[in-house]
């Protein structure tokens, strides 16, 4: 199988490159020839074959690390941002192997503020060089302006965990943030180091936050901290007390919100987007973003989303909107919505059926179809955050074809934890997986769902 598609990497179909190179990846073959072929490809015309050669090398780069200094000699030569950010991506996916990388993604950290930035925050996790500076490089995310920047911060510092213990201070503060999503994997970050000190403030938060998964989350991780059963709780948490973030966005998003009748798309994303920074204090403004759901540009019917997501995470009537998305929606920005849904977490139950489907629907292997199953496997887990509908489903994309949603399915598992119990075989299973990633995320997932 190899040699045919060796030759695809020359096909004249870009779409056909992309599709070999992404094989030649999952497969993980380190063989010279197939090195050497994916190192030819770094030199493609064509942005995306270029990007999934690098892709391909960094997954290979997880057994091989001369599969790794090609990756970094094409982020010399990229200026598109995109592309970066996948060379990024692929250093991640190389894990130690790609340990040489960490001062030029330090320098990354340093000056970049694009996606770029974002993906290193979970190549160095993924890396595991977790000295001083590496940790206090990611805690620094928390500190950003854009909340993107943030959540990834606070995931990169909970993979590391027990070393990451220099971030606990700025991890507690980050518990008070207004974007629901970043409050609830402060407090798993916080679990997963073990911060004793976070006890206090954690069971505040699990007491009062107005998002359930949230609290369900800070008394998680107060039960991991004390070497309780993860989820051990006895009632379905989430007080439905005030939110502890005032609104004091309102003049800002009523501003905002004038200028958004500009005809431009792209200005229009933008503000968008800076209204979605708001979050819900600028709630009186959903009813006139809601209405941009049914923009005739998918751009900003993608920026539309994540904003009414992001500003009305906690109000049925953005959750509905939504969810009436996802039954009409193209491929394009099936994405972003489920994102937009995985944002509104338990509010969009109805979004369940929808979800379900598009793992089914959208199953083989253009790379568009991966990015579906992706997102939709994540909003799975963060709607049904106790796991009583999705285990099956997650259970499922256990053995999809794409190990970056292996991944994504195992992790949700141990995120859910003892409920997830039925997956254990599968799990299992994945220890033997041909990836390193893979096998790290069940055997973290199997110690969560065992952890009694």
């Amino acid at each position: 199988m190899d040699e045919s598609l060796l030759k695809e990497l020359s096909h004249p179909d870009a779409d056909q490159r992309v599709e070999a190179a992404w094989r030649l990846g999952e497969i993980c073959n380190p063989a010279e020839k197939v090195v050497a072929a994916l190192k030819k490809a770094l030199f493609d015309d064509e942005l995306s074959a270029r990007g999934a050669a690098a892709e391909a090398l960094g997954r290979i780069g997880s057994c091989d690390t001369e599969a790794v200094p090609p990756i970094l000699e094409l982020m010399d030569r990229e200026t598109d941002e995109m592309s970066r950010a996948r060379c990024v991506f692929a250093l991640g996916r190389a894990g130690s192997n790609a340990a040489r990388a960490v001062h030029v993604l330090l320098e990354i950290l340093r000056t970049d503020d694009t996606h770029v930035y974002d993906t290193t925050l979970w190549a160095l996790a993924e890396i595991g060089d977790y000295s001083d500076a590496v940790v206090e490089a990611i805690t620094k995310g928390l500190k950003r302006s854009l909340s993107g920047k943030r959540w990834v911060a606070a995931k990169a510092l909970g993979r590391i965990g027990s070393a990451a213990s220099l971030s606990v201070q700025t991890l507690i503060e980050t518990l008070k943030d207004v974007h629901p999503l970043i409050r609830e994997l402060s407090a798993w970050a916080l679990g997963e180091i073990g911060a004793g000190r976070a006890i206090a403030p954690l069971r505040l938060l699990a007491e009062r936050d107005p998002c359930p998964e949230v609290c369900y989350r800070a008394q998680s991780a107060i039960n991991l901290i004390l070497g309780h059963p993860v989820g051990d709780q006895e009632d379905r948490p989430g007080s439905g007390k005030d939110s502890p973030h005032e609104d004091t966005a309102a003049e800002k998003a009523a501003a905002l919100r004038q200028e958004l009748s500009a005809l431009d798309p792209v200005q229009r994303c933008k503000i968008l987007k800076d209204l979605g920074e708001m979050g819900p204090p600028a709630i009186n403004i959903l009813s006139d973003l809601i209405p941009f759901l049914n923009d005739p540009d998918h751009t900003v019917v993608s920026s539309a989303a994540l904003a009414v997501a992001k500003i009305g995470v906690n109000s049925p009537e953005a959750a509905d909107a939504l969810v009436a998305l996802l039954d009409h929606a193209p491929r394009g920005i099936l994405s972003s919505l489920d994102w937009a849904v995985g944002l509104v977490g338990p509010r969009a139950l109805k979004a369940l059926p929808y979800l379900k489907r598009q793992l089914a629907e959208y199953s083989g292997s253009a790379h568009s179809n991966l990015e579906v199953r992706y997102h939709a496997t994540w909003a799975l887990a963060r709607i049904d955050y106790l796991g009583e509908e999705i285990i099956p489903s997650l259970v499922t994309s256990l053995g999809d074809e794409d190990s970056d949603v292996r991944c994504m399915a195992a992790e949700n598992l141990g995120y859910i934890g003892p409920a997830s119990a039925a997956a254990v075989g599968a799990l299992e299973k994945l220890k033997e997986d041909v990836h390193p990633i893979v096998r790290r995320k069940a055997e973290w997932a199997l110690q969560r769902i065992e952890d009694t």
